[in-house]
């Protein structure tokens, strides 16, 4: 029970490091690791070795944090099936209004043929 509880203010500390919430997207979580990267990569302090060598701790740190939400999010149950779009797709307007949807990670328009979002990448699953 201990290593539960441990494990669980483990998550909760990589959620913060990377400063979002437990309930952002994939595509959120994604975008502040990568922006946190950029600001924190050691190359971006080569002219001093002491800053340097702070960077590099924080960026072991960040990266820590990215790859525990990962493992934790790889057992979360998968993100809800898209629902209909209410409006029209402006790439693709020969498409029914029943067969457009929204992407569940990054709210874009997506048609039901699709594999993938457009925009985000994120993989698609439809159900009748």
């Amino acid at each position: 029970m201990p290593d539960d509880l441990t494990h669980g203010f483990q998550v909760l500390r990589a959620y913060r490091t990377l400063g979002v919430e437990r309930s952002a997207s994939e595509a959120e979580v994604k975008q502040a690791y990568r922006d946190l990267a950029q600001v924190w990569h050691p190359d971006r302090f080569g002219h001093d070795a002491r800053l340097r060598a702070k960077a590099e701790e924080q960026l072991k740190t960040i990266n820590a944090a990215f790859d525990l939400v990962k493992t934790e999010r790889a057992g979360r149950r998968p993100t809800p099936t898209p629902k209909p779009a209410p409006r029209r797709s402006a790439q693709r307007p020969d498409a029914p209004a029943a067969e457009r949807w929204l992407c569940p990670a990054c709210r874009s328009e997506v048609t039901k043929g699709d594999k993938r979002c457009r925009e985000c990448g994120q993989k698609l699953v439809f159900e009748e």
